[in-house]
């Protein structure tokens, strides 16, 4: 069963409410809500949940988009990141009449290096099909998001996939369904439990206990990528 934002501030009540001692059943309910209205709760669960997400990268997404030829007055080489992601796991880009293609990634200076002046030049050596990407990870003006470029820049139109670590939807009703599970879910009542009645040591702890789940997750990753070799089981086409 689904944890929902209102499962999930009574089951914080009541980890608060572990706090209060020496008082009776009611005395302990007013207290807590006196020092945690649920206005207060809803936003540290949300708050909770982000900074979890940010810490394990722990959420997966994946999305696509169709994008433009470029030309050299027009710069859809360039695209931003929509805020929900946090890393890129894989880009791919796909033509029509062509199989889908993974893109490498690349640093801005090397491809500085290599291709001169690609972001400008009206060279048609700097047009073609993508193979590599750029993350740019700053944030723009607007205090969200990032971007990537393409190289080379995309010649016709084609449709750009990412797989990413992505944030949480934001919880606004009671029926809002919390995206952690498990571990992550334990660790976002903790933390609105320590930002409540909690020490600072306390949130050191959920912040060490975090970084080995994230260190348990990146193992995962790592062991699959070394055991997952041939392509196809099953008449399946598995994605590195």
């Amino acid at each position: 069963m689904s944890n929902t934002l209102l499962s999930t501030r009574e089951e914080c009540y009541l980890s608060i409410a572990k706090y209060i001692k020496d008082k009776l059943p009611e005395e302990t309910l007013e207290i807590v809500l006196k020092m945690s209205p649920p206005q207060l709760i809803d936003k540290r669960i949300n708050n909770g949940q982000e900074w979890i997400c940010r810490k394990t990268e722990c959420l997966y997404g994946e999305a696509q988009g169709n994008v433009e030829a470029c030309s050299s007055t027009k710069k859809t080489y360039w695209i931003w990141l929509f805020e929900k992601v946090i890393s890129l796991l894989a880009v791919y880009w796909n033509e029509e009449g062509k199989d889908e293609v993974r893109l490498k990634p690349k640093f801005q200076k090397w491809l500085d290096e290599k291709y001169g002046d690609w972001e400008t030049s009206s060279e048609t050596t700097h047009f073609n099909t993508p193979e590599f990407y750029c993350h740019i990870y700053q944030q723009y003006g607007a205090g969200t998001g990032h971007s990537i470029k393409l190289y080379p820049r995309p010649k016709i139109d084609g449709t750009l996939k990412i797989y990413y670590t992505r944030l949480p939807n934001v919880l606004v009703i009671d029926t809002d369904v919390i995206s952690l599970e498990g571990v992550w879910y334990d660790a976002l009542i903790d933390y609105v439990t320590y930002k409540t009645v909690g020490n600072a040591q306390d949130m050191q702890n959920l912040l060490l206990s975090l970084e080995d789940i994230k260190k348990e997750l990146l193992t995962r990753v790592d062991d699959s990528e070394e055991f997952i070799k041939i392509e196809k089981i099953g008449g399946i086409k598995w994605r590195d």
